[in-house]
């Protein structure tokens, strides 16, 4: 499943999520230590903790003013289908078909204008951040060699923290 943009859908479901954010978190911080550059893509990556973690990259995407998309297991996707008009789209694990076909929609969203944010989760499911080590596949490396081909592209690894107070 592709994302899409659409004039009505995209801009609610994006103010869905960050109003789903503010309502459940007293606050989010980041600490930046890239020199992200006006009009580069970026291709995030980092261990998947929570289900928050899409949400924040929208969060995130939103800060460094650029287009945003996430990879996301079929399976979820299709339970969650609204998400793929705040920039998710599928991959089908286990198909190496459908693997590459995902890596290649991916790599031509990242060389568009303007200058988009891609969030995927190696490990391809929640777990734990402490676990080690760390359970990567090889697509953030395929699609970082795909999408670098035509234009320069910032590869970062992305650490979320969720800290609970006394409610959960």
């Amino acid at each position: 499943t592709k994302a899409e943009n659409h004039l009505l859908y995209t801009p609610f479901w994006r103010w869905y999520i960050l109003s789903s954010l503010r309502g459940h978190f007293s606050s989010v911080r980041l600490l930046n230590t890239t020199d992200l550059q006006n009009n580069q893509s970026v291709l995030w990556h980092g261990t998947h903790v929570s289900f928050w973690d899409g949400y924040l990259g929208v969060l995130l995407a939103q800060h460094f003013k650029l287009e945003y998309r996430v990879m996301m297991l079929e399976d979820n996707l299709s339970k969650f289908s609204f998400l793929r008009f705040a920039g998710a789209f599928g991959v089908a694990r286990g198909s190496a078909r459908g693997a590459l076909e995902s890596l290649r929609f991916a790599a031509a969203e990242l060389q568009k204008t303007p200058a988009r944010a891609m969030l995927m989760f190696p490990s391809g499911e929640i777990g734990s951040p402490h676990l080690r080590p760390i359970p990567f596949e090889s697509g953030v490396a395929a699609l970082a060699n795909l999408a670098a081909k035509e234009q320069d592209l910032m590869v970062c690894a992305l650490a979320i923290r969720l800290e609970y107070g006394s409610e959960a």
